[in-house]
């Protein structure tokens, strides 16, 4: 899942990251937010499949029926990138993110 929150952040030149939710309290979320129980625990069974690898995988289904390939993560984020917060611009995202590692890299030999 890591390196689908990488496909993201290179979609919206900002970083995006990915946080394993227990179970348990990803449903009690969902639980609040009302939604019905055959779809929460329809997106429970979902995400632990995905933790599995179950997912994890290339198919041709989309192809087979529509005779153009799935697009990638990063080209459907990128097409739809209002929906995700927007694309931050591609300079400021670089400036961001070597900041980001020079701070990680201080860090790490101050450790």
């Amino acid at each position: 899942m890591h390196g689908v929150a990488r496909e993201y952040s290179d979609a919206l030149n900002r970083e995006v990251t990915y946080a394993d939710i227990p179970p348990e309290n990803w449903e009690r979320e969902l639980k609040k937010e009302g939604l019905p129980e055959h779809l929460t625990l329809h997106l429970l069974t979902m995400a632990e499949l995905h933790r599995a690898g179950r997912y994890d995988r290339l198919a041709d289904g989309v192809e087979r029926v529509t005779g153009r390939p799935a697009m990638s993560v990063r080209e459907f984020v990128s097409l739809h990138a209002d929906q995700f917060g927007g694309r931050r611009s591609y300079a400021l995202f670089r400036v961001v993110r070597i900041a980001d590692h020079e701070a990680r890299s201080a860090a790490d030999h101050r450790a």
